[in-house]
């Protein structure tokens, strides 16, 4: 029996769909698939070996820092033990006065500064003092406290400020830890009146008041016998 060509052309055109969606199910797409899951892997192992080298260069950085980190305290270790050996002897054994500046003391005329001292490194202030510059690396500028009694301009008091900035880079507490280190080996164990305040009493006359960072910060003060300085503990 003879098939219409409609009919024909029909099923023709079935079997050519039918075979085209086979072709692509079954060839095209697990092929397309396959190559996107390739991409999608080769993506995935690529974020994975730079999350790894970025992982290794922030740990780098990190024991860099910390490398950094230990040098400096070493450095600012060394510095330390250096000024102590250099300055040891900073301080005449049993007296208060640092070595190179114990010419000139508590009760002495203040014209003695003028006498034992280079007149361009001293400062006359109005309110009663005179400072002395550049006479020690480490006390560069010491100041002379005098009052005039019996027509006689005399020393009541000295400070001597301590200065290792330009030397080695001590910080605060080093710094005192260092200067009541040097009284104690000179003068002996101090008072301890409490909270940073410390004296001695001097076998040669006057005492020695230091405070840890009040309004001296890292200095220390002779003063003549039977005063103290202002606001000092009862």
């Amino acid at each position: 029996m003879t098939q219409h060509p409609v009919f024909v052309a029909g099923s023709v055109f079935t079997a050519t769909v039918t075979l085209g969606i086979i072709f692509v199910t079954q060839i095209v797409c697990p092929t397309q698939t396959a190559s996107l899951g390739n991409k999608v892997s080769e993506v995935v192992s690529e974020n994975d070996s730079l999350h790894r080298r970025v992982q290794s260069l922030k740990s780098a950085a990190d024991e860099q820092r910390n490398t950094i980190i230990r040098l400096r305290e070493s450095y600012s270790d060394l510095r330390r033990r250096l000024a102590e050996a250099e300055y040891s002897n900073l301080l005449v054994s049993g007296s208060p006065y640092p070595v190179g500046l114990g010419k000139v003391k508590v009760g002495d005329p203040i014209s003695l500064l003028e006498k034992y001292y280079p007149s361009d490194r001293i400062k006359y202030r109005k309110d009663g003092r005179k400072t002395l510059y550049g006479q020690s690396e480490i006390f560069d500028r010491v100041t002379y406290y005098f009052e005039v009694e019996d027509g006689e301009s005399l020393i009541t008091h000295i400070v001597f400020p301590l200065n290792f900035d330009e030397h080695f880079d001590l910080g605060s507490d080093q710094k005192n830890e260092f200067l009541l280190s040097r009284l104690v080996d000179s003068l002996g164990q101090p008072k301890d009146w409490g909270d940073g305040y410390y004296s001695w009493e001097c076998r040669m006359g006057g005492n020695v008041f230091f405070e840890i960072n009040k309004r001296y910060a890292h200095s220390y003060i002779v003063m003549q016998t039977g005063f103290r300085p202002a606001g000092w503990p009862e």
